[in-house]
Formats: structure tokens, C-alpha cells, sequence
């Protein structure tokens, strides 16, 4: 039998307003739990649970299709809407934004580290030869002189970082067809307004040379909806939402809380 997919976090109080958050890739909203109470009295956040964990279906056709449950599950909420998205759940919480907005519905979305794979610019192939001669190549001979390995196999054993999987059978399908949905992923066009909270390592040089995109200040976002702010979070992509930050994130969020309710009247 299936569930609401929606999990209040914490008690609401009479001077909170309410945001709703999606979490990463096969990740349950309670882990937001702890970030939820730091945020009170000013905020209240709810959860938007996958189906796979309402009791509902485990698959992932597309990211459209995903949201259609998700955005269903807040058709009896009032007013302006404020919704967060984790990751793959950023896609998910974008892509429902965009059809609330369709609908008439006043509603903004805040993004905690959504990277997607169309948005991104790549080098320009004069840039990535000169990034090969001047930076990696140098790093790849320093690194052989250093090991006495063949860089290639040295950069295989590095790039070889295990895939998380879930336990549990249900789950695990889920997010192997979200995974490949994430990669196919397209944004449409929308004027929801977007809050970025980006992690901090993103704010490193190294990654416009070590990547095979090229970071910009909105993940690229701005070519596909209005980007209303960016406000820094702690870390980098997995360590942001990490107990040990959640401190961190809880005061980048605030921030983005304010700027997201702003655009929404």
C-alpha cells in the first residue's frame, strides 16, 4: 500500500514558513533531518520521499516522469512554493518547479549542488591542447619520476572510485535507471527563479584544468532559467550534506531560503 511522499521533518511554528526537500540519488529526505532543526524556528522543512520508498513504483524512466508523483503529492499545498533539490533530486525539484510555474503556481527552487551533464560547457579544443601541455602532461611525468608507474595506469587506479549501490533490491534498480535518466536529463526553458548553493571546492582552480567541463559560477544553469543567487555551501559535492557540515550547510541554506522566498512575492 502506498504512502504519502510527504515527510515532515520537524514542527512547524506559528512564525515558520515551509520549503520542501528532495534528496540525492537513492537517498531518503530524513537524513535532512538534523539540517531541518537548525533551520527552526525561522523554517520548516518537509520531505518529498521517491515512491521507491512510500511503498510506490521503483523505477526511473525519466526525470519528467519522476517528478509527475512528486509534483501530485503537493497539488493540496497552499501558496508560494520553495523547493530543494539535492544533486539528482535539484534535477527533480527543478523539473517540477518548471511545471508548477506552467500551471500559474508562484514558486522558486533551490539547488544544493545540481550539476547536469547538458548544461556543462566543455573546453574549446585549443584550450584542452594547451591544458595538456602546460598542466597535465608536466603532472603526469612529475607523477611517473615520483611512482615509477606508468602515468596511465596511475590516473586508471585513481579514477577507479567504487559506485555506491544500496542493500536493498527495490532501491538499487531505482537508482541505476535514475543514474542513467540523470544523464539523458535536458532542462527545459522556464523563468522559475533558481538559488544555487554550490560547494566549496568548486571554488578551486584545479578543477577548471583537471575536469572535462569547465566550471562556471551557475553550474549553467542560467542558460535555461533566471539564477536569483549563489551562495557558497561547505566541502565539495558529497561532503556538503556530511554531518560534520551540516552546521555550514544550515547557514548557506538560510541564506538561500531568504533569496528563494523573495522571488516568490
Amino acid at each position: 500500500m502506498a504512502r504519502p511522499l510527504l515527510k515532515p521533518l520537524t514542527q512547524p511554528t506559528a512564525a515558520s514558513r515551509q520549503a520542501y526537500i528532495i534528496s540525492g540519488l537513492g537517498g531518503h529526505a530524513l537524513q535532512f533531518r538534523p539540517l531541518a532543526n537548525l533551520l527552526l524556528p525561522d523554517w520548516h522543512l518537509t520531505g518529498i520521499l521517491y515512491p521507491v520508498f512510500a511503498g510506490g513504483e521503483n523505477t526511473c524512466s525519466s526525470i519528467t516522469e519522476l517528478a509527475i508523483p512528486l509534483r501530485a503529492a503537493l497539488e493540496e499545498e497552499k501558496g508560494p512554493l520553495v523547493l530543494i533539490g539535492y544533486s539528482f533530486g535539484g534535477a527533480i525539484a527543478y523539473q517540477m518547479a518548471a511545471e508548477l510555474r506552467a500551471q500559474g503556481r508562484q514558486v522558486a527552487v533551490i539547488l544544493i549542488d545540481t550539476s547536469i551533464r547538458s548544461l556543462r560547457r566543455r573546453p574549446r579544443r585549443f584550450a584542452r591542447g594547451l591544458r595538456n601541455l602546460f598542466y597535465k602532461k608536466p603532472r603526469r611525468i612529475l607523477a611517473k619520476l615520483r611512482s615509477g608507474q606508468h602515468p596511465q595506469g596511475q590516473q586508471g587506479q585513481q579514477g577507479a572510485r567504487a559506485v555506491w549501490k544500496p542493500k536493498d533490491a527495490s532501491v538499487a534498480e531505482f537508482v541505476e535507471e535514475s543514474r542513467r535518466a540523470m544523464r539523458i536529463y535536458a532542462p527545459p526553458r522556464s523563468d522559475v527563479p533558481i538559488v544555487l548553493i554550490r560547494a566549496a571546492s568548486h571554488y578551486d582552480w584545479t578543477l577548471w584544468l583537471d575536469g572535462k567541463f569547465w566550471p562556471s559560477p551557475t553550474h549553467g544553469w542560467s542558460r535555461v532559467a533566471p539564477v536569483a543567487g549563489v551562495v557558497r555551501g561547505p566541502g565539495d559535492h558529497f561532503k556538503i550534506i556530511a554531518p560534520e557540515n551540516t552546521a555550514a550547510l544550515a547557514m548557506a541554506m538560510d541564506d538561500a531560503l531568504v533569496m528563494a522566498f523573495s522571488c516568490t512575492g
